[in-house]
């Protein structure tokens, strides 16, 4: 397996090369005094340290190579000290420079490199607008990994005024991403909010993108479960139900609507509920 690599411009040889768990990337001209090397961890490598630095030496050809025999030596030799290490130096990152290069990464194909870098800013970035790009650019991929780091994201953003909008892009990311299968943990997601939260959270922010997610995917389960919280005898409860429920091109949909209507004259969202039925017969 290849381990050095090296290219002569103007004069100056650069190079890459692997050292133990360790891989260095440096320059020279010819004799030691003038050698410019950094050595970082293949943890760091991985989430995309110095990506950029050997692609503009090597072209995107020979960094993927270096990333394939890197991800080989890492999973052998890879440690938890060297992930906590590579989270550590992403937290120290300049915010403008990660953000304008997470914005051109999100105009490429997602290759295995970029998305590393991605998940990398998003997990670990204590900057929220590095955290907001790298979901941008996770969603403009529309790539079904995607969803459990952004999953993971979301469940760092507890309920607060403050995390509203982090909470906002992580759904409209989580839209573009999602498959027919997650519709099952976002209904169940959606239902296991408390109350009061179904009227903060999910009429700011959840019923939209349940709206659009479950519209292109309208699955029994989600039918079910929704029908099931319109009847729910917690006005809130079943508002928040019937918000998302009465929007979705369910097969069931009239059919619970007008149970409801004929059940629950002093419904306190009847009229929203005769509403709906209008449209569907109409």
């Amino acid at each position: 397996m290849q381990d050095r690599w090296e290219i002569v411009i103007d004069g100056w040889t650069h190079y890459v090369s692997f050292q133990g768990r360790e891989i260095v990337i440096g320059e020279h001209a010819g004799c030691g005094h003038t050698d410019n090397a950094s050595a970082i961890s293949l943890g760091e490598f991985l989430v995309g340290r110095h990506h950029r630095l050997i692609a503009d030496a090597f072209g995107e050809k020979v960094l993927q190579k270096i990333l394939d025999v890197a991800r080989a030596k890492a999973s052998v030799t890879l440690t938890k000290a060297e992930l906590a290490q590579s989270a550590s130096s992403v937290r120290k990152e300049n915010p403008t420079k990660v953000c304008a290069l997470l914005q051109a990464h999100a105009q490429m194909e997602p290759a295995d490199d970029l998305y590393a870098f991605a998940c990398g800013r998003l997990a670990h970035s204590r900057f929220s607008s590095i955290q907001v790009r790298a979901a941008q650019a996770l969603s403009a991929w529309k790539e079904p990994r995607s969803v459990q780091p952004l999953r993971i994201w979301l469940d760092t953003l507890t309920s607060g005024a403050s995390l509203h909008s982090l909470r906002r892009q992580a759904y409209l990311a989580l839209e573009n991403c999602v498959v027919e299968r997650d519709t099952v943990w976002l209904i169940d997601r959606f239902l296991s909010l408390p109350p009061f939260e179904f009227q903060t959270e999910n009429r700011r922010e959840w019923y939209f993108s349940l709206r659009v997610i479950l519209n292109r995917f309208p699955t029994e389960y989600a039918a079910t479960r929704l029908a099931e919280e319109c009847r729910q005898e917690d006005i809130e409860r079943s508002r928040s139900a019937l918000y998302v429920f009465g929007f979705v091109q369910f097969s069931n949909r009239l059919a619970v609507l007008d149970e409801l209507r004929v059940i629950s004259p002093q419904h306190p969202d009847l009229k929203l509920i005769e509403s709906l039925l209008a449209r569907e017969i109409g």
